[in-house]
């Protein structure tokens, strides 16, 4: 039963790390999925799989976007790093990040906090109700 959470736990994660670098790519072009841009300018260009491990969770599968130029560089996933080092603070920079990126708590929709207690602490101090 518990491994069956732990994969459904790492599909989460590894689809919601996708979206917010697919949101990433859209704030770069200036635009969301299927509106054209005026002129010569960059456009998405597919994705590639690529693997990162998070500590008790383990290898998640994330899909990373990329453009035509080549010039995408996420932010929520560096292209150097393939581990956690350290989970709290990890999560607390990210959750800064999202923040400081204009999300507010609602916004912030993960669908694991239930399983890990950790994540919903976090949340909660880097997120006010009112924000």
């Amino acid at each position: 039963m518990f491994e069956m959470m732990r994969l459904d736990v790492r599909g989460s994660v590894g689809k919601y790390l996708s979206r917010m670098m697919d949101a990433e790519l859209c704030h770069l072009l200036k635009r969301e999925y299927y509106e054209y841009g005026k002129g010569e300018v960059n456009h998405r260009n597919g994705h590639y799989s690529r693997h990162f491990t998070l500590k008790r969770i383990g290898k998640v599968d994330v899909e990373v976007p990329q453009n035509r130029w080549g010039d995408f560089r996420s932010q929520v996933l560096p292209k150097s790093k393939r581990y956690e080092e350290e989970p709290a603070s990890s999560w607390r920079e990210f959750f800064k990040d999202l923040k400081s990126r204009g999300m507010d708590r609602r916004k912030v929709e993960l669908g694991i906090m239930d399983g890990l207690p950790v994540f919903k602490k976090l949340v909660q101090e880097n997120f006010t109700q009112n924000s």
